[in-house]
């Protein structure tokens, strides 16, 4: 078969590329759309040729403007390259798949949080797939299953962190650095919703800089006091920065979630993340992962959660081998139960 992967995400870039030299070894022919969300381009592009991409907008009306441009591309690409099976996270892969009257495959982690992604994707999509703890709306069209889609590419079988990370951010082997993670909160389901103010974040990298080294990945620009403290690698080595550091903080959720699966003490402060019932899922079954509604420096100076969340980081580091061990022996394959998935696709038993 002609699959298309309609990436939107860095996440999805992450899951699709662990997924697609499996899908090549069973003979079918791999296409890439993408997108210029932060880096998810970047970390395409330096190993698959992109079809196209499209650039995020920030209103609601640009959004719907985004929406029905990129549904219009994923169309043309379809039909030139013959395209019988469209794997997305977005619902404009599932609005060109009915367009076309070829299935879909739509996975979500946010379910009903998500709001008009969602409901687009279940009148579009020929089949949803979400884990057990996503709250959706269960019919004949969703399947589910036990596990999460971010730990699919950070199961120990896929990915393997570099030892040198501290070295390559010119650190010494025993020093001790912090991430804070920024988001620009401008997708259509953030809307209404907020993480860090301006004063929690200076507070954040003021406190953090007492505890050890500070690095910030951010969505949005630095201004000038914040871009020294960028994180100074390529996208492709995020993910092993983030098992490198002694602890996230920040309001980014995706991010959040990928440093407590990588054994990093994480804290993400969101009011969307208190949403998402698999994030307070993934909260109750990890210790080192903690998720909060959004807090305030200027009320809160001191900000005793957080100060005892850092101070306790290497007690939970030390849990954490335990019960990491635990959550993957409960985990499937996903990357595996997908393969699978497209099989059962090219011989029509779905």
């Amino acid at each position: 078969m002609n699959i298309l992967l309609d990436i939107a995400h860095p996440v999805d870039s992450h899951f699709y590329k662990k997924l697609a030299p499996l899908l090549e070894q069973d003979g079918h022919n791999v296409f890439w759309a993408g997108r210029h969300k932060e880096v998810t381009n970047s970390l395409l592009q330096k190993e698959h040729a992109v079809l196209f991409s499209t650039a995020p907008r920030q209103t609601r009306f640009g959004q719907a403007v985004e929406l029905i441009q990129r549904t219009k591309k994923l169309v043309m690409a379809c039909r030139r390259h013959n395209i019988s099976l469209i794997l997305t996270k977005n619902p404009t892969g599932t609005l060109a798949a009915r367009t076309l009257a070829i299935p879909a495959v739509y996975d979500t982690t946010d379910g009903k949080a998500s709001g008009l992604h969602y409901q687009i994707a279940r009148y579009t999509a020929r089949l949803i797939t979400c884990e057990v703890d996503a709250d959706c709306i269960f019919d004949s069209k969703h399947l589910t299953y036990r596990g999460h889609f971010h730990s699919a590419y950070l199961h120990p079988k896929y990915f393997s962190p570099d030892p040198d990370i501290k070295q390559a951010l010119g650190l010494h082997p025993g020093e001790n650095y912090y991430i804070l993670r920024l988001s620009a909160y401008n997708a259509s389901h953030d809307h209404g919703h907020h993480g860090l103010d301006d004063q929690d974040k200076k507070w954040l990298v003021s406190y953090l800089k007492t505890k050890g080294k500070v690095f910030i990945s951010s969505e949005v620009p630095l201004c000038k006091d914040m871009a020294k403290y960028a994180v100074p690698l390529p996208a492709e080595k995020f993910l092993d920065v983030l098992w490198g550091a002694s602890g996230v903080i920040g309001d980014g959720i995706s991010v959040a979630i990928e440093a407590a699966l990588l054994g990093t003490p994480s804290i993400c402060v969101s009011s969307y993340i208190m949403t998402l019932k698999y994030a307070k899922s993934l909260a109750e079954k990890l210790e080192h992962l903690h998720i909060s509604p959004p807090i305030s420096s200027q009320k809160n100076p001191d900000n005793l959660s957080i100060r005892t969340w850092i101070q306790n980081s290497l007690r939970y580091q030390n849990a954490t081998e335990v019960s990491l061990e635990d959550f993957w022996r409960q985990q499937i394959d996903l990357i595996e139960w997908y393969r699978d998935l497209v099989r059962k696709f090219q011989t029509d038993e779905i």
